[in-house]
């Protein structure tokens, strides 16, 4: 095994190669941080999409010894992490190098006692080189190890440089055999070897190998092949002889590969391969890039420019090591599965032969990958969870229930995720008819039949400060009437399927057949509709003696409640079932004007999917009460009203929430929890309204509704044609 470009030593041999090259001092340059996105579970942070870039400068990334690689940093996606707090602190990382020489203070306490020197010097003695020994870890010639492991893990101290996982404690393998009398080095391949089964045998999961060998060779053969059966991850530097397959390609089979991956060098500026750097060639599923041009240390810890793919290697083992530490319940390979998973895609789309899987993204790889809710064995799916929960309810309980799952995703990582921000608030129902009365429309007769044509679709809004202006143009509706004394009945659609509590439970019915008694005083009347999400169907039974209305109904919806509609495992019901009541009284005040009052009550059984947070809802008991005040002015008609919108005085549901992750058993765990969902508040609306008929046929109707307490403010205006 070979050095791979000059580290201030000749190259003699065919071995291993040191796959990078020093010298030099770099401008540090300025960064952008992305913000913190995920994190594990104890920190119940959001679960979104990383950014595609960093776009803001935040405290870690602030630093000058940051600074120092800030484009290539930046470009790997790094301040996510760092910016977190992540370090690699508590994971070790094996160096497979010529040593590393801790007098500069960057890697103090930080180097296990398991590190070990497989390798020796040689003296030339009577014409031939013999073995001797040499002060261990550190020497003349720990010059290249310095520099990879610099990169791997500066320490955070304020000077030089910060590695990718600057607390990760670092076991040194020095596997070089120096000649201290003509100055060289070189790697065998039997001290590599050793040292790669000597790392797994103590346990080590990542190692890092900024060397390359072309040709195969048993004993790396042999000693990879042990290594990933461990669990562990080999990172090898892809090597800088621009070759289309990686120097190591002869060395991995089916037996290791699933334990390495390949790191390429990407250019200084572009998205572009260096032309030095080996290309992902067949192992392009294993094969990942990362910048190679870097500022790291020297022995005597000053910064120096460096340049290879020896460089571009730490990066992503530094970054396996983020993983480790935030998730230790993974092995070496999930994480190196992570990395190639999430990486940035670069040249054509997909897998290529340049870039294998893209470039090293560690903001996405801290982010879950397919995140399910673990409420049980298979898990429920994060996709389409969402709750649209309708005014009448109280969100507030229940989104501090919710901001407290706990999701894991496809390598069983645990992740806080504040699901409570995907419950939303329904918009509410503005209806323009009468608060006490059926609206009356007029028509064109024959003997036992009658005609309607209307429109009912609201068409847009516009806000003005706090007051919303809605305009509507309705859809073509058709009525048909027919019969006589003592039954008559109607069929056709409509955008409400009731004038009151019918349609505040289920406003989406947009069919109905209805039967009465010649003189209106019994009325039956039956009602479908679909919508987005479900549909709904209802009978409703009126008794409307003289000035005195009392309904009964019975309203059947499936995949809504009260007409929202809710998803994935957030759906609170796949049915439900409402009995409502409801009187109303009207009184004459005089020839001209009139007062009404009406109160209905209900309650509403719900089931709830299998596959949902929600074991149990309700029952709910709701109400809702409106007054009026309306008479003739000027031509038309002019109402004034109070009402309390329908609001659910009692009901609760049961939520299975996944909680906290047991690291021991590596297991989320999960509580029952009764959550009530009854409304927080009991709200109150003013109305205005006036009505008046344009001549032939044409009417305009006006209105606005204050939600007291509030600045919410609704006008609407109606024009439509009746023959």
């Amino acid at each position: 095994m070979r050095i791979c470009g000059a580290v201030g030593t000749s190259l003699l041999f065919t071995g291993l190669v040191a796959c990078g090259a020093g010298g030099g001092n770099q401008t540090p340059q300025s960064i952008s941080a992305a913000p913190v996105l995920v994190a594990p579970a104890t920190t119940a942070a959001a679960i979104a999409a990383p950014a595609a870039a960093p776009t803001s400068l935040t405290s870690s990334s602030a630093t000058v010894e940051f600074r120092q690689n800030a484009a290539a940093y930046a470009s790997i996606g790094l301040p996510a992490a760092h910016d977190a707090g992540w370090s690699g602190r508590g994971v070790t990382i094996g160096v497979v190098d010529d040593g590393i020489d801790a007098a500069a203070g960057e890697f103090a306490g930080r180097v296990s006692p398991l590190s070990h020197d497989f390798g020796h010097d040689e003296q030339l003695v009577n014409g031939s080189y013999s073995a001797v020994t040499r002060v261990g870890l550190t020497g003349p010639y720990t010059d290249h190890g310095v520099k990879v492991a610099a990169i791997l893990g500066a320490a955070r101290d304020g000077r030089g440089i910060v590695g990718i996982a600057p607390e990760a404690t670092l076991v040194v393998l020095r596997t070089d055999v120096s000649r201290p009398g003509n100055g060289t080095e070189y790697f065998p391949d039997d001290t590599v070897a050793a040292a790669i089964s000597y790392a797994g045998d103590v346990g080590v999961r990542l190692l890092n190998i900024s060397l390359s060998r072309s040709g195969r060779s048993e004993p790396i053969l042999a000693a990879t092949t042990r290594f990933a059966q461990t669990g562990g991850l080999i990172v090898f530097a892809a090597g800088n002889s621009g070759s289309p397959d990686p120097d190591i390609v002869a060395n991995i089979t089916d037996a290791n590969r699933l334990g390495i991956i390949l790191v390429g060098g990407l250019a200084a500026t572009g998205n572009v391969l260096d032309p030095r750097s080996s290309r992902a060639g067949v192992l392009a599923d294993r094969f990942i890039v990362a910048p190679m041009d870097v500022v790291t240390l020297a022995p005597d810890g000053t910064t120096v420019a460096a340049s290879g793919t020896s460089f571009a290697a730490p990066m992503v083992t530094g970054a396996a090591a983020l993983l480790l530490q935030k998730w230790p319940q993974l092995s070496g390979a999930q994480a190196g599965e992570i990395l190639l998973t999430t990486a940035r895609d670069l040249g054509a789309p997909g897998t290529d032969a340049i870039f294998g899987r893209g470039l090293l993204d560690i903001a996405a790889a801290i982010a879950p990958v397919d995140p399910v809710l673990a409420m049980s064995q298979k898990g429920a799916s994060l996709a389409g969870a969402t709750l649209a929960l309708p005014k009448a309810f109280g969100p507030t309980a229940l989104r501090t229930v919710l901001n407290s799952a706990v999701v894991t995703d496809r390598w069983g990582r645990d992740f806080g995720a504040l699901l409570g921000m995907r419950v939303t608030r329904a918009a509410s129902v503005v209806s323009l008819r009468s608060l006490t009365l059926p609206q009356q429309s007029a028509g064109f007769g024959l003997p036992g039949l009658r005609g309607q044509f209307a429109w009912s679709r609201h068409q847009g809004a516009f806000k003005f400060g706090s007051a919303l202006i809605r305009g509507d143009l309705d859809h073509s509706n058709v009525a048909l009437a027919f019969g006589g004394d003592p039954w008559g009945m109607v069929a056709g659609s409509s955008a409400l399927i009731g004038p009151s509590g019918l349609a505040a439970y289920a406003p989406q019915a947009n069919v109905h057949l209805r039967a009465a008694t010649g003189d209106d005083r019994l009325s039956l009347q039956l009602s479908q509709g679909s919508t987005t999400g479900g549909s709904v169907a209802a009978i409703k039974l009126a008794w409307q003696p003289d000035a005195l209305t009392v309904t009964g109904s019975v309203i059947d919806e499936h995949g809504t409640l009260f007409g929202q509609a809710s998803g994935g495992a957030l759906k609170l019901a796949s049915a439900a079932r409402t009995l409502a009541v409801e009187a109303s009284r009207t009184w004459n005040l005089s020839a001209q004007w009139m007062v009404g009052v009406r109160a209905g009550a209900g309650i509403t059984k719900i089931a709830t999917p299998r596959d949902s947070l929600f074991r149990t809802v309700g029952p709910f008991v709701s109400s809702q009460f409106a007054a009026e005040l309306r008479g003739a002015i000027d031509g038309g008609e002019l109402r004034f009203s109070i009402s309390q919108p329908l609001t659910v005085e009692h009901g609760a549901v049961m939520v299975l929430i996944p909680d906290r992750y047991d690291l021991a058993t590596r297991t989320v765990l999960s509580d029952l929890r009764r959550v009530s969902i009854a409304s927080e508040r009991r709200a109150f609306q003013a109305g205005v309204a006036y009505q008046r008929s344009l001549g032939r046929g044409g009417t305009l109707r006006l209105s606005a509704t204050h939600d007291l307490g509030s600045t919410a403010t609704v006008a609407v205006g109606r024009l439509s044609f009746g023959f």
